[in-house]
This record gives structure tokens, C-alpha cells and sequence, in this order.
């Protein structure tokens, strides 16, 4: 449990070095972000045993065939996305270690992540610090297939936010062959279409759809409609995810997105991070409105709270400087909380491959 707080702090000590050097484009930003991104892909490629859903995909990769001994047609009828069938028998190909698979997968979701972040004007550091928090243990440790669809998203938000709706649907299509949720882009490209020309109070936005979307969930309707869609899910979720989301979920997403309000209220007037911001609102409306299956409500609302990497650091970057340090205190403690609450899972005690072989 103890590498993961060691790994926090070491990130948030290069994000201050970043923040007192003050060029979140310059060369020591640059250098200190391809630091934590060899920290954190050696981190989740080493791993063994490490995770919920480990033996999963370690089961998942032992059952992978090579590229030449499975027909295209074979591969595109399995249970699982297309593109993640294909990429793990192409990795089959030159080798059956594990490592190739779990490290092929870390380096392509933090790699991707890492080129999505340098499209902002955020300090990459405080952007990873944000995603050692909340994502990299029950999403780059876990949920492999879905990190993979969310940094795809992250990188397809500059498309996005330019209304090049073909490099939309692009980025769309190829998370979906690793994740279904990256169906999920084209939603955010609605949001962002059909608002871009309004000037929404988001406040109130947050209040009226809180209220409405929270009645929704509460008279189950939300997920009535869903199931009433993909029919099929509806056996799997009724037996093995039935559990209703908790009022201190909710409550913690709320907080949340308050606190980015807050802060955006102070940074300089920017039409894509409200736009932006209108998104993660979506997400959490979402959220609300699927409460009575919270795993379900939880794979839908996760995929645009990564966009907390983006906003967190973009919206404290605008405050003045004691506003700044207390919201980053807060964000701080809110970020090592959700950190520690997963790492206390006895299916996240750290195992290197390194100790192992050398046992």
C-alpha cells in the first residue's frame, strides 16, 4: 500500500518545482513530465497480481491466439471489442509473456494520456498528479480496456472542441473497438455542438440538473430507459452489479463539480473550458440518473470525470495565489483519500514482477 502514497508525493513535489518554475511549457515542465510518465508506465507495467481484474485479463491473454492462427472473422465475433481482440493476438505474435501484454497496455494508455495533456495550457505534472489520484488504480490497474477509450477521448477533445466532427467519429470508433463507453465521444460532441452559440450559467445548470436528473435516478426510470435499449445487459447487471449508488457517491461527485465552478468562476473567461465543463456536467447528470445500478452509473460517469485531469489543473491555474493554494490543499486531500480508499483494498497490495523473478 505504502508505493502508492510514495508515488503521489513524489509527483507533487515536481508539480510545485513546475509551478515555481512557472513555464508550464518549458523545458524543465517537459522533462519532469517524461519523469512521471517512465514513474507511473513502470509502475503498471511491472505489476503482477496487482489489481481486481488482473487474473481476468491475465485469463483474457492466456487464451489469446497469435494473429496467424485466428481468422479476422474469428477475432471480430468474440465477446470482447474488436480492436483489443486484434491488438493482444498481434502482441501474441512475438511473445506469450505476461509483461508484453500488461506492458503494452500501460505504455499505450499513458502514452496517449501524456499527448492529450500537452494539448492544454496546464502544468503536465499537476495533471498526472490528478490521475495518480483518482484513475491509475481502478482504471490503468484494472479497467484496462476502458483506460485505454479514456485517454482516447482526452486526446480527442482539441477535435472536439474544433468541430472536425470526422476526427470525432475517428476517435470515437477507435475507443469503442477497446471499450464500449467510447460510444460515449460522440455524446460529449452533441453537448459541445448544441451549446457552443449559449451562454449557460453553469451554477444554475449544476442546481436544475442535480434535481432533475437525481428525481430521474430515484424513480428508476433512467435505468428502465437504458435497459430498455441494450435489453442484453440487463441479465448481468440485475445479478451481478445490482447495488444502488450511495448518498456519499453522489454527495462526493457534487462536491466536485462545486469546487470546479468555483474555481472557473475566477479564471479567465475561456469558451472551451466551459465547454468543457459542461461536459463533466453531463457525465455527473448521468450519473444521477442511472443511481440505481451504481456500477453501471459508475462506468458511464467515470469516463467524463476523467476530464477532472484537464479541469482541476486549468481551473486552479486561473485563481489568484491564496484562493490557488487553498483549493489545491483541498484538492489535495481529496485526491489522497480516493487514492488510499483503493489502495486498502488487499487486491491492490503492490507485486512487482522485479521481486518475483527475483524470488
Amino acid at each position: 500500500m505504502y508505493v502508492y502514497p510514495a508515488v503521489f508525493v513524489v509527483i507533487l513535489l515536481l508539480r510545485e518545482l513546475v509551478e515555481f518554475d512557472g513555464r508550464v511549457h518549458g523545458v524543465f515542465a517537459r522533462v519532469c513530465a517524461a519523469l512521471v510518465l517512465v514513474l507511473l508506465t513502470l509502475l503498471t507495467a511491472l505489476r503482477i497480481d496487482t489489481g481486481t481484474d488482473y487474473p481476468t485479463y491475465e485469463l483474457i491473454w492466456s487464451y489469446t491466439s497469435p494473429w496467424a492462427e485466428e481468422s479476422l472473422q474469428d477475432m471480430l465475433m468474440q465477446f470482447l471489442e474488436p480492436l483489443f481482440v486484434m491488438t493482444n493476438s498481434l502482441l501474441k505474435t512475438f511473445s506469450e509473456a505476461p509483461l508484453l501484454f500488461f506492458g503494452s497496455y500501460a505504455v499505450l494508455t499513458l502514452g496517449l494520456l501524456h499527448v492529450a495533456i500537452r494539448r492544454f495550457p496546464i502544468n503536465p505534472v499537476h495533471a498526472y498528479l490528478v490521475y495518480t489520484g483518482i484513475f491509475l488504480l481502478p482504471y490503468a490497474f484494472n479497467g484496462m480496456r476502458q483506460a485505454v477509450a479514456m485517454s482516447i477521448f482526452l486526446l480527442a477533445l482539441r477535435p472536439l472542441l474544433a468541430n472536425r466532427t470526422a476526427s470525432v467519429l475517428g476517435y470515437s470508433i477507435v475507443a469503442a473497438g477497446f471499450h464500449l463507453t467510447g460510444l460515449l465521444i460522440p455524446v460529449a460532441y452533441a453537448v459541445h455542438r448544441l451549446s457552443r452559440r449559449r451562454d449557460f450559467d453553469l451554477r444554475y445548470v449544476l442546481l436544475v440538473g442535480t434535481v432533475v436528473f437525481g428525481a430521474i435516478g430515484l424513480s428508476g426510470l433512467g435505468s428502465r430507459l437504458f435497459f430498455s435499449i441494450f435489453e442484453y445487459k440487463l441479465e448481468t447487471y440485475s445479478e451481478l452489479f445490482s447495488e444502488r449508488t450511495s448518498l456519499p457517491n453522489v454527495l462526493w461527485r457534487l462536491l466536485l463539480a462545486s469546487m470546479l465552478l468555483v474555481s472557473a468562476r475566477a479564471t479567465p473567461a475561456s469558451h472551451a473550458l466551459r465547454q468543457l465543463l459542461l461536459i463533466y456536467l453531463v457525465g455527473f447528470f448521468i450519473y444521477l440518473a442511472l443511481a440505481d445500478f451504481n456500477m453501471l452509473a459508475t462506468r458511464f460517469n467515470m469516463f467524463f470525470r476523467v476530464l477532472e485531469v484537464i479541469l482541476i489543473p486549468w481551473t486552479l491555474a486561473g485563481l489568484p495565489r491564496w484562493p490557488r493554494l487553498s483549493m489545491h490543499a483541498l484538492y489535495c486531500g481529496l485526491l489522497v483519500a480516493a487514492l488510499l480508499i483503493v489502495a486498502m483494498d488487499p487486491d491492490y497490495a503492490y507485486h512487482s514482477i522485479l521481486a518475483h523473478v527475483n524470488s
